[in-house]
């Protein structure tokens, strides 16, 4: 017996795909973001899905969720050692800010802010110095705190 002939045709999930259907754009606010993975394939990819599923009208809060932890912390790396790292930082921070406020499952805003602590001591544990000095000073916000050379 042929696999084709096992699929079922459901004329009432084609019609749900086709009303959730939109298209969807990546807000300006996240170019920071985007720009400091686009160097690296993978992570990029998985920044443009999280960014475009958490832009979408019907949101799966929970996916977002799966993302957003691969992002923050499995590729913590990349975003420590750009210098606009701070910046991204300060994006993903928000972004578990929305899940943990908008998520209407108690238990993936649970979830949210386990994560959430997990990233800050990542943070805290793996920034060594570079996140420091590509932050902006508290005394002067429009200048990085990088090291001269000379």
């Amino acid at each position: 017996m042929d696999k084709k002939e096992n699929i079922l045709q459901s004329s009432a999930l084609q019609v749900n795909l086709e009303r959730t259907a939109v298209h969807v754009e990546i807000p300006e606010k996240y170019s920071i973001l985007l720009s400091v993975v686009e160097r690296h394939y993978g992570v990029y990819r998985r920044t443009q899905e999280l960014l475009l599923e958490l832009n979408h009208p019907y949101i799966n809060w929970e996916y977002v969720l799966k993302m957003l932890k691969t992002l923050s912390i499995g590729d913590f790396y990349e975003f420590n050692k750009d210098v606009n790292g701070f910046e991204a930082l300060k994006i993903i921070l928000n972004i578990y800010f929305d899940v943990i406020s908008k998520s209407p499952s108690e238990n993936t805003r649970e979830t949210a802010i386990r994560y959430l602590i997990e990233f800050v001591s990542t943070i805290a544990s793996s920034s060594n110095t570079c996140l420091l000095y590509t932050s902006p000073s508290p005394r002067d916000r429009t200048r990085s705190r990088m090291p001269s050379s000379a």
